[in-house]
């Protein structure tokens, strides 16, 4: 039972529920939205700019163009084939929304490649309007909360609670290591270095010396013709991201590394967030453990990064250059700095468990939800969409009757009808559990998230009258790109 009709008890291990209201839990959010909407006044985005966007960014594996009708969720242009999981997951949550809620038909470009495409041009031009995972100072894309929580059992395997932690992995048993292990995926990156190849060699030669070493870093895929670490070893010279005299000793090759389930990591005292490609969304799911998270100081970031504050949910690295991990790690590490490290790791779960469970997500997408559509200057029409598909068409046996005819040849002919990609089984479950809470919490949850729209609405207005532009604490902290 929750008490007051929507606050669990301490002891509830029903994560899934509401544990606080919309207003409480986008409290720290908000900073992103008035970021993402203030180039857009209520009815500027036209049929025209959607167009283009379609134009620019056809629909693949990683991209659709969606909409919301009649509380359904459609593909506007089917392509045939599977969906990137990601993509899909995100799919089923926005059906999952507006299976609860009354959302009002709605249409946008949904992105979920590693990387944000719509560049802020400093003109009076407005952006055009791709929902997307990453962003930077220079970007301005909208950002929506990814597809790796529902895809990667977020809730499931990390929201357990601070007990399940303290119990599983207590702070005296933890190895005193910084630890990450993953894939070599690497992108643009301060100081010109790819962390993940560099700190793994590292690691190596570090460990090799000395077996309890405090860097614990390593690659569970790993080719040598990839590497460009043993290149500049081989010539002496400058190979892409390596550098001569990066590491103590010329680079040999590494050995890779087994396996370890995220929700493990939090065997490790000290666990690394390293960026990939862009960001990476292992970072969530470090912060639920009742480890601290090191994280790598970055050009991009996702939906919550605002929110959180350094020194206080995480430490920095990757500040001063691209191995200050070392004196990092040496000085978190120091018995002096044990009590303040537990708060940090404790602030770090507090804060993904309160702002980042699956009723903080999908009030996330209301509010996100509500001020987009209220800037589109018309919804979209089935009609102008001869060929959308439901994306829930798990027992499809033909084309969506509401539809009307449509020629085999279609995307949703019953041949490839259900090829876009839907969850089946548990994954296809709502991730939000409502089934204890009244329904006097309930409205209390929904004029919280209308008072919370209004106020970013009332803000955005105040901006637009001076004829000021929102410069968030990303905006700020975040470095500009090397040049």
């Amino acid at each position: 039972m929750h008490k007051g009709g929507g606050a669990a008890s301490a002891s509830d291990a029903n994560f899934r529920a509401p544990r606080a209201t919309c207003a409480v839990e986008l409290a720290p959010l908000r900073e992103q939205l008035l970021r993402d909407m203030q180039h857009w006044r209520p009815r500027a985005i036209t049929p025209k700019m959607l167009g283009d966007l379609r134009r620019q960014k056809r629909d693949d594996p990683v991209r659709a163009s969606l909409m919301i009708v009649n509380r359904t969720v459609y593909y506007q242009r089917p392509v045939g084939y599977p969906r990137s999981p990601v993509l899909t997951a995100i799919i089923h949550d926005l059906q999952e929304l507006a299976d609860t809620f009354p959302v009002e038909d709605t249409e946008f470009v949904l992105n979920v490649d590693d990387y944000p495409f719509v560049p802020l041009s400093g003109k009076a031009t407005a952006p055009l309007p791709l929902f997307s995972h990453y962003q930077t100072r220079h970007h301005g894309d909208v950002l929506c909360p990814g597809g790796s929580f529902r895809e990667g059992s977020y809730d499931r395997l990390m929201l357990r609670g601070r007990r399940h932690y303290e119990s599983a992995f207590p702070w005296a048993s933890k190895v005193a290591q910084g630890f990450w292990q993953g894939h070599p995926y690497c992108g643009r990156h301060r100081f010109g270095r790819c962390s993940r190849y560099l700190l793994s060699h590292l690691s190596a030669q570090l460990l090799e010396r000395n077996r309890s070493a405090l860097l614990n870093v390593g690659m569970t895929f790993y080719e040598e013709k990839l590497d460009q670490h043993l290149k500049s070893a081989a010539c002496g010279c400058k190979q892409g991201w390596a550098h001569p005299g990066d590491l103590p000793r010329p680079a040999t090759p590494l050995t890779k590394r087994p396996w370890v389930r995220i929700e493990h990591h939090a065997r490790y005292r000290y666990l690394l967030q390293l960026d990939g490609h862009t960001c990476s969304w292992r970072f969530q799911y470090l912060l639920a453990t009742n480890s601290p998270v090191l994280k790598q100081s970055s050009y991009f970031w996702e939906f919550y990064y605002g929110a959180l504050t350094p020194g206080v949910h995480y430490e920095p690295f990757w500040t001063t250059s691209a191995t200050d991990v070392l004196d990092v790690l040496a000085n978190v590490s120091h018995p002096s700095s044990d009590a303040r490290m537990r708060r940090v790791a404790r602030a770090g779960q507090a804060f993904v468990h309160r702002h980042l469970n699956a009723h903080a997500r999908q009030c996330y997408w209301r509010a996100l939800l509500a001020l987009y559509t209220k800037r589109l200057r018309e919804p979209p029409r089935l009609g102008d969409w001869p060929a959308a598909q439901r994306a829930n068409m798990r027992g499809c046996r033909g084309p969506d009757p509401r539809l009307g005819p449509n020629p085999a040849s279609e995307p949703h002919s019953p041949t490839t009808c259900s090829r876009e990609g839907w969850f089946r089984g548990a994954k296809a479950e709502a991730h939000v559990d409502w089934s204890a809470t009244r329904e006097a919490w309930r409205r209390k949850d929904d004029a919280s998230l209308r008072r919370f729209v209004d106020g970013i609405e009332a803000e955005l207005d105040g901006l637009a009258a001076g004829g000021a532009v929102f410069t968030s604490t990303m905006d700020k902290r975040n470095a500009e790109f090397d040049p």
